[in-house]
């Protein structure tokens, strides 16, 4: 969205326009952009170290990962997803990540469908969105109780 963009853009002390072009790349058939990785398939805003360089800003589709439908559609496709990501439990990542609640799931997952359904396309901002999610969540405490099942106990993953 154009709020992620500025977002980014603002991480790395740049515009949105050279952002843009040196960090992400056009999806074929006009589906939108994706941000570019290198030559070993590794996103451009990992450091040296493997860390996020924009973690404070990541979009929505960093924000929810792994937490994908398509990764939490099975047992098998979790177990697949933790082949490559060394923050589910993968018993050769060299640390466990910090524990990750079921709750801060759900809300970032609520907040990407809320993006995707156009809350972007008018201009909320993630923190916007977070923020009037967080007020619901206060007036009206049962309206957001989402409890996959899958995630109920919370998933131990490494961010950053």
């Amino acid at each position: 969205s154009q709020g992620e963009v500025r977002d980014l853009a603002g991480a790395l002390r740049t515009s949105p326009a050279k952002f843009l072009a040196e960090y992400s790349e056009e999806l074929p058939d006009d589906a939108g952009r994706r941000l570019r990785v290198d030559e070993a398939g590794r996103c451009r805003l990992l450091g040296p170290t493997g860390k996020c360089t924009v973690w404070d800003a990541r979009p929505a589709a960093c924000r929810t990962y792994p937490f994908w439908p398509e990764n939490l559609a099975s047992k098998y496709e979790w177990a697949r997803e933790a082949a490559v990501c060394e923050g589910i439990g993968n018993p050769f990542a060299p640390s466990e990540g910090p524990r990750v609640d079921a709750h801060v799931i759900e809300q970032e997952l609520l907040i990407e469908e809320l993006r995707t359904e156009g809350f972007a396309d008018m201009g909320l901002t993630y923190d916007e969105i977070k923020d009037g999610l967080d007020e619901l969540r206060e007036a009206a405490p049962d309206a957001l109780q989402l409890d996959p099942a899958s995630l109920r106990q919370g998933v131990y993953h490494e961010g950053g």
